[in-house]
């Protein structure tokens, strides 16, 4: 995230976020704070100007809460107001996108046309970053495609090291790779079309490991 500030620099902040679904209902998920450094050439100048101070969120500024739990875990799979698959409807979704909108509305509790489709979109954006199947993501892929107010952008800027396809909103962009259709991430944009926070996906998949959660960090599991 880029962050402004009374200061004469900027300030990019990062950090890691993990969210994982295990097979015996378990849900585990923390939000780690890695960095905070001005991301300009002018912006880096003026804060060693001002002596280097320490910036935060970043490791190690509170060493009693190095981790935190980021999100209430019981609503990892709420997709929607009103759309919480479990684990297995969710990997059961449809693979067509005609077939696939045609399921997820019926959880739409909205009457007007224009809030449907808004309802739709947001439950559309957080199935591809879910543990839906290929199929269903690809399906979801093309139904933001296809979303009133869409823009699909080839070449996009690499800001945050985000460089692909993208399917482009008035506030935000979400970026796919070309070749492989694998979820980069996710662009904040301003009025202007600036990008200005992204979440970027480092890693997505299944694995043998049970996660771990960083020593003492408090409601960083829960069960479904």
């Amino acid at each position: 995230m880029r962050t402004k500030s009374d200061r004469p620099y900027q300030v990019e902040e990062r950090a890691v976020d993990v969210l994982a679904f295990g097979p015996d209902r378990a849900v585990y998920g923390w939000h780690e704070p890695i960095s905070s450094k001005p991301y300009t050439p002018e912006g880096l100048k003026a804060w060693r100007r001002e002596g280097s101070p320490k910036l935060c969120p970043a490791r190690g500024c509170d060493t009693n809460l190095p981790a935190y739990s980021s999100a209430d875990l019981k609503l990892g799979l709420e997709l929607a107001d009103g759309l919480k698959p479990t684990l297995t409807e969710l990997r059961a979704l449809p693979t067509e996108p005609v077939a696939l909108r045609s399921r997820l509305l019926e959880s739409c509790a909205r009457e007007e046309a224009a809030e449907r489709e808004a309802w739709l979109r947001e439950a559309v954006s957080g199935l591809i970053s879910s543990p839906a199947t290929p199929g269903t993501r690809a399906a979801a892929y093309l139904l933001l495609a296809r979303a009133p107010g869409a823009e699909v952008v080839d070449g996009v800027a690499g800001t945050f090291g985000l460089d692909g396809l993208a399917v482009r909103f008035a506030t935000e962009q979400i970026v796919i790779d070309r070749g492989t259709g694998r979820l980069l991430g996710k662009q904040g944009l301003t009025p202007e079309g600036a990008v200005w926070r992204a979440e970027i996906v480092r890693s997505m998949g299944w694995s043998d490991v049970r996660p771990v959660p960083p020593a003492g960090c408090v409601r960083c599991t829960a069960r479904l």
